[in-house]
């Protein structure tokens, strides 16, 4: 290559520098695009409605009533003829448990009573026996001291031993008495004894008769009859379908606004297009971690269960709190400044609005301001006092009245615009070297952000 061309090249490659370094400052200072954040705001009404503070939460279906049958004794289960899913009414038998030893000793007891009472009549009949007898011996030595004082030949010798046998017999009447008497009340002691024993194992003999303790369907059998079974077992468990609840898990956040009494409305995903009504009936005093987050299972019993099976998962919506015929804004509205609550109130040049329904328990109006407007120009911060409030509106007790309108601010956006103002490029036309672009190609703008292709 001579000297000629090697310049040319160097010529030509600094001449696409220049071109290139050209372009690029041309694109950085012309048509790079810049982003304005524009803030948006639309207009909502104050209104007079009703607020509806609810606590929601989920669980499953259980029953009110739940009561576990245990085996009273040992031994062989005897006329059980429940099997699960039988109807129980509280206080019937459901059968019983035999126990071979304790039926024995209750007619060991029996024949130990009978003999006790036996024994109690034969005293009772030799104390009569004796009394009889020592006064008949009585009344033969008072009749021979009368016949020997009669007799005036019968020396004072013979009449002290009259009255000395007189005494002997009295003597014996007042022993036989006393040792008959002793006899007889040790023995009704006996009679007494054996009789609570009798008793006692009677008690216990009964005991092993299954008594149902409520009303409802049984489930989970465990044993059939002729089983031998073991005190303290369960047998199975009556379960009574008609009374069911719901035991809902409420966050810590939640609790202190849930009341014994209040009302509830709860819905089944197997239970299609039904709401069941309900009542919270107790609230625990202690809860449950998991993760650092405390929940307390209310319970919440439904008032007609028809239709709901053990189990099932439900979604149940707690009424808290209810305010009728109240100022109320929504809650985006609400701005809070140094602890205290403020809204921006629309001004009265802000732009025209449109009615839109709302599925509540109120109608709102809303429309958009001008593009662009910031907070002072579309209105000015009111200081309000607020009261309950939901997740999407908050009751107003002073600062607004009904039907004034307040912005309530969008998420900002952002508009890339170009500062460009047409096509062009170097040498006239749209690009380089007077076509439309490197070749005749497309344009670097076209004033509104967006590429469009020339023609050649």
């Amino acid at each position: 290559m001579n000297r000629a061309s090697l310049k040319k090249l160097i010529i030509s490659a600094l001449i696409l520098v220049v071109i290139a370094g050209g372009g690029y400052y041309l694109y950085a200072t012309k048509f790079k695009a810049s982003s304005t954040a524009q803030s948006r705001y639309i207009t909502e009404q104050a209104t007079t409605g009703t607020i509806n503070v609810t606590v929601t939460g989920t669980g499953a279906v259980s029953s009110q009533a739940t009561s576990d049958v245990i085996i009273p004794g040992n031994g062989t289960l005897s006329n059980f003829k429940v099997t699960t899913g039988s109807i129980i009414t509280q206080g019937t038998s459901l059968g019983s448990v035999v126990d071979s030893n304790l039926n024995s000793q209750v007619a060991t007891d029996q024949l130990k009573l009978s003999q006790a009472k036996q024994q109690l009549t034969q005293l009772q009949q030799k104390q009569a026996n004796d009394a009889s007898l020592d006064q008949a011996k009585i009344n033969q030595a008072n009749q021979q001291l009368a016949e020997d004082q009669a007799n005036p030949r019968i020396d004072q010798a013979t009449i002290a031993k009259d009255n000395n046998d007189i005494t002997t017999a009295q003597n014996a009447l007042t022993n036989d008495t006393n040792t008959d008497n002793n006899n007889i009340a040790n023995q009704n002691l006996t009679i007494q004894q054996a009789q609570t024993t009798l008793n006692n194992d009677n008690t216990s003999l009964s005991k092993d008769n299954i008594i149902a303790p409520i009303s409802g369907t049984f489930e989970n059998v465990a044993n059939a009859n002729g089983d031998t079974v073991q005190s303290g077992k369960t047998l199975g468990t009556i379960v009574d379908l008609t009374k069911l609840q719901v035991q809902v898990a409420v966050d810590e956040l939640d609790i202190s606004k849930v009341k014994v009494g209040q009302k509830a409305n709860i819905t089944f995903a197997d239970v299609a297009g039904k709401t069941y009504t309900g009542t919270v009936a107790s609230i625990p005093d202690s809860g449950t971690t998991s993760n650092n987050v405390t929940t307390y299972n209310v319970v919440v019993t439904i008032d007609d269960s028809t239709g709901l099976k053990l189990g099932m998962n439900g979604n149940v919506t707690i009424n808290v709190q209810t305010k009728d015929n109240i100022v109320m804004v929504p809650s985006a509205a609400i701005q809070t400044i140094n602890g205290n609550k403020y809204v921006l109130e629309a001004s009265s040049n802000g732009s025209g609005s449109s009615n839109s329904s709302y599925s509540g328990s109120s109608k709102r109006s809303s429309s958009y301001s001008g593009g662009g407007k910031n907070a002072q120009s579309a209105g000015k911060l009111v200081e309000i006092q607020t009261g309950i409030s939901n997740q999407n509106y908050v009751e107003v007790t002073s600062g607004l009245d009904d039907g004034q309108k307040v912005l309530v601010k969008l998420p900002s956006v952002s508009s890339s615009t170009s500062s460009g103002s047409g096509r062009g490029g170097f040498g006239g036309g749209s690009g380089f070297g007077g076509g439309s672009g490197f070749g005749g190609g497309s344009s670097f703008g076209d004033g509104s952000g967006k590429s469009s292709k020339g023609g050649n």
